[in-house]
């Protein structure tokens, strides 16, 4: 591997001609075919198996992003370079082997060459847990070999494939345009440029541009258009990751916080070192036992095992959370997925029914029985509904590949259509030949909102979506196979029957349709003749896992807001029956937003949880003013227009189904639907961050505790508190065991309501005051335990109760007694096992003989158990009382924030809001009740919406 002094770029080569050429290849300045020759490549057949293999061994793999990689080897060489564990390492040899008859030096070198192992191993395996999102979102590409299309791993690209690109796409190399139709790109992470550019193959660069016209960048995202283009860099040598190279860092930032911490005590325990050599020197004591059990003492920080444990607590908790359905691809996310207050997701990923089933069908105003066998006028209202769908006819070999397919595959409400048709025995057929689709629009949840359509030689334009929002864009209805103009009684009969539906149902969907001139659906007038065609009932099982994640967030201080369009009531009970609102209050629709002031819907908007149809803009101007309010918004997206969401979102989220670069764009991704795998992930986030706090925090007390006593020792009475043995024991290996429970800690539902940790990058002395004034305590009474009992014995039980004690107390906001949590079951079983072994030592022979320990008197026992029992209790009472715990904030009654505004009686604002807009329905009841009312006067005083085609005649209307 050579390295190119002038642009810091870095290539595998087998020669030092094949170098040369490939650092002068400037494929910006050079035709298509140029840089085909160029790169043994042909522009229609691409490369041959023979040439790809060659390009990989030179150019290696396609990582546009570098990760987080970690050999055993290189590990265990990290570990080698540290300060005072390879050190006491080789003393303890030494001294061994001059004293072969010290059994503690034997163990020494033991234990701390077993650490230094572990260490390496654990970091090595967090390394691989790091790597887990590879597996769930590498990008694909689709390339041209052998002359042949293919789909491939975009990492196993090499210079010269030829890649076929289309809106939507995320560049994965840096390309040469070939082909292209009107190709616009966005690549502000490459020119700063914030909107998208255009692109064409034509142009020729004649040097000294760093981003070229005829070049697509990887990391980039076509917006329109579509391309053919030759793959020119690959890997490290791609734009993006040479403008990276000299401030690239592939450590999480929870993880550079923990190395920046463990630079700092590795220091000081070098300090410590010598402070307390020092200090044994001064007062006249044995400058051996001194110096090893100094040596000792500074290795008890376990600086390295620090950084070791952090990485596999977070290796280990993203694990978990694939495991829990939450894939993490960006883990400088974890701090911020931890500090979540508010989830704002769309209606179809936040409640996937478990089954949807088709349960009636309303149109020529009136309801059809579901159990009555579908006429013609049901068969073309539900064909409606699956040309306004994303839904496809399943292949002929997908048939035989798998019997029993249905003839259409969608989503679920589609599918619950197509189910409908079956039980009837009745067939589809071929509706998108009949329907050719022409233009689409989607909703914010990702459904076909409104496609523009060929049918029967003329444009058609139909719409899907809740029956309020779609008879408001209507014209006319469709009665017995004659469209009519739609008159305002007609209307209130349509939507008091939807209310009807909505009560007893889980979703309801209408449809219209009417010819139209356009030529697309951003044409104004493409939907001025719209008739309505009816609606159709589906009812649906709410998953109660998605109930129960909704109460867990609410206790936990967490809302969720969530965006549907969906009919009125049907998106009333749903929100309700999974506790996201409480009352009809907390519900906003997007006409109520357009037509109120903009002061007072910004002064109640974080009182809103339940936002009706309304778009993209609307929607990211919620979550901006939830930002405002110093809230932290994780946010979900499900279709490529939703981009400028996910960069707003503090977190972002996309289920699996989503495309490729909603995928690579993300912080994470779900894999299935369900507000309860945002619960867990964020409950996994905190836990994350509670388990390296609880290691970070924990860690430095072992060796504050003795240095403390050390000293206060040897100004004393000259004579070190602890031995070799001691420290050895209690300091280091009964110190691992403690840190590897918490940093394994068994995740605890109460997580989800602990306030997030590491809101800073950097550490800094306000984060560790309880550690130090614990610390410096339990060393003075560590002291006071020696000074009284003069029984080394007790000493190291009394250094083992304080460091278990201080373990179960870490990881919380104001102690034991503010969080009402005490330790965690794994670390009980570590204390047990420290117990134990403490007992072998004690009551068998080589526990005396080898290093020298005797059973306690019963006095001196009780006096190191009250001891420390007694400060610990102490410490914790006085931490509950000094430390800030911020109580829980009552929320505010939105009546009260609104109280300034004049409200009426009906809920809405008489001097802000028209009162045309609303209706009084207790004035209409018995009359829209009374199917006499609906009779041919009624019809007479409707006008035919066309008086050239005379549609119908209107006598013909009565059979209603």
């Amino acid at each position: 591997m050579t390295q190119n002094g002038n642009d810091n770029l870095k290539t595998k080569t087998v020669s030092n001609r094949e170098q040369d050429e490939f650092v002068s290849f400037s494929p910006e300045e050079m035709s298509p075919i140029e840089v085909a020759e160029a790169l043994e490549s042909d522009l229609i057949l691409g490369k041959t198996e023979k040439q790809i293999k060659k390009a990989r061994r030179i150019f290696g793999a396609n990582e546009i992003r570098s990760e987080f990689r970690l050999s055993f080897r290189e590990s265990l060489k990290n570990q080698i370079k540290g300060l005072t564990s390879p050190f006491l390492l080789l003393c303890s040899l030494l001294m061994y082997i001059f004293r072969p008859y010290e059994y503690t030096y034997l163990f020494m070198t033991l234990i701390i060459g077993g650490i230094i192992f572990f260490n390496a191993f654990a970091e090595f395996r967090a390394s691989i847990a790091l790597r887990l999102p590879k597996k769930y979102s590498s990008l694909k590409a689709k390339v041209v070999r052998n002359g042949e299309e293919t789909v491939i791993d975009s990492r196993l690209l090499v210079p010269g494939d030829i890649v076929m690109l289309e809106e939507g796409s995320m560049v994965p190399a840096d390309c040469r345009l070939i082909d292209d139709l009107a190709l616009s790109v966005l690549e502000s992470h490459i020119s700063g440029v914030s909107g998208s550019v255009h692109k064409t193959g034509r142009y020729i660069s004649h040097g000294g541009e760093s981003v070229c016209e005829n070049m697509i960048y990887a990391g980039s995202i076509v917006t329109s258009g579509h391309c053919s283009a030759i793959v020119c860099r690959t890997g490290k040598e791609t734009l993006i990751r040479r403008m990276r190279a000299d401030r690239e860092n592939t450590l999480p930032d929870i993880l550079k916080y923990v190395s920046e911490l463990c630079r700092f005590v590795s220091i000081a325990s070098v300090i410590v070192c010598f402070v307390l050599l020092a200090v044994g020197v001064a007062a006249g004591a044995d400058i051996t036992n001194w110096f090893i059990c100094s040596l000792a003492i500074g290795a008890s920080s376990l600086c390295d095992s620090m950084v070791s444990l952090c990485a596999s607590a977070l290796g280990f908790g993203a694990k978990s959370m694939a495991q829990d359905g939450m894939v993490v691809k960006n883990y400088n996310c974890i701090q911020t997925l931890a500090k979540t207050d508010t989830i704002a997701c769309g209606k179809n990923l936040a409640f996937p029914p478990k089954r949807i089933s088709l349960t009636g069908l309303y149109f020529s105003c009136r309801n059809y029985d579901r159990e009555k066998r579908p006429d013609d006028a049901a068969v073309e209202l539900l064909k409606l509904m699956l040309v306004c769908s994303d839904a496809r006819k399943i292949t002929s070999a997908e048939k035989k590949r798998k019997r029993g397919l249905p003839e259409y595959k969608g989503l679920p409400l589609d599918d619950a259509i197509v189910e409908y048709f079956g039980e009837w025995g009745k067939t589809i057929g071929p509706i998108h030949d009949q329907y050719i689709r022409l233009d689409a629009e989607y909703t914010l949840s990702g459904d076909i909102s409104r496609i523009l359509t060929l049918h029967n030689g003329k444009n058609t334009v139909i719409v899907r979506g809740s029956p309020e929002n779609i008879l408001s864009r209507c014209a006319g209805y469709t009665l017995d196979g004659a469209d009519y103009k739609l008159s305002d009684f007609t209307r209130k009969k349509i939507l008091t029957a939807t209310e009807d539906a909505a009560r007893t149902n889980s979703y309801l969907l209408a449809v219209a349709c009417g010819e139209t001139d356009a030529a697309n659906l951003r044409d104004i007038d493409a939907e001025q003749r719209l008739i309505f065609k009816g609606f159709i009932s589906f009812s649906g099982s709410l998953d109660p896992g998605v109930a129960e994640a909704v109460y867990r967030c609410s206790g936990a201080e967490i809302e969720t807001i969530l965006n549907s369009n969906d009919a009125y009531y049907t998106a009333l009970n749903s929100a309700k029956n999974a506790g996201i609102i409480t009352d009809e209050a907390q519900i906003i629709t997007a006409e109520q937003i357009r037509s109120c002031d903009r002061g007072l819907f910004i002064a109640n908007a974080s009182y809103y949880n339940l936002f009706l149809n309304i778009d993209d803009n609307e929607w990211l101007d919620i979550i901006s003013l939830r930002q405002d309010n110093k809230r932290t918004v994780t946010a979900t997206a499900e279709r490529i227009n939703e981009l400028p969401i996910m960069s707003k979102a503090d977190v972002s989220v996309v289920p699996e189904s989503s495309c490729d670069t909603l995928r690579q764009t993300a912080d994470a991704m779900l894999l299935g639907k369900g507000i309860n795998l945002i619960a867990d992930g964020i409950l996994n986030a905190k836990t994350i961050c509670r388990r390296i706090a609880s290691v970070v925090t924990y860690l430095p007390a072992a060796i504050i505790i003795m240095l403390v006593a050390s000293v206060f020792s040897a100004c004393y009475n000259q004579i070190p508190p602890l031995r070799a043995q001691d420290v050895l024991f209690g300091g280091i290996l009964f110190n691992l065991v403690f840190a590897i429970a918490l940093a394994f800690e068994p995740r605890h539902i109460k997580n989800i309501r602990h306030k997030a940790y590491f809101t800073r990058k950097t550490p800094v002395l306000n984060d560790f005051i309880y550690p130090l004034m614990f610390s410096t305590g339990g060393g003075i009474v560590l002291f006071v335990i020696h000074a009284a009992t003069f029984s080394y014995t007790c000493t190291m039980i009394a250094l083992t109760l304080l460091l278990f004690f201080y373990a179960c107390s870490v990881g919380g906001h104001g102690g034991v007694i503010a969080t009402k949590r005490f330790g965690n079951r794994l670390l009980y079983l570590c204390g047990l096992g420290v117990l134990l072994f403490i007992a072998i030592l004690i009551f068998t022979i080589p526990g005396h003989r080898w290093f020298g320990y005797a059973v306690p008197t019963l006095a001196n026992l009780t006096v190191a158990l009250v001891l420390s029992v007694g400060y610990f209790i102490f410490a914790q009472t006085a931490r509950f009382f000094l430390s800030p715990v911020s109580s829980k904030k009552k929320p505010k009654d939105e009546f009260e924030v609104m109280e300034e505004y004049t409200q009426d009686e009906d809920g809405y604002d008489e001097d802000n809001c028209d009162e045309d807009d609303y209706y009084d329905e207790d004035d209409y009841d018995d009359y829209l009740n009374d199917e006499d009312n609906y009779s041919e006067d009624d019809m007479d005083d409707e006008d035919n919406l066309d008086d050239e085609d005379n549609l119908d005649d209107e006598d013909e209307s009565d059979d209603e």
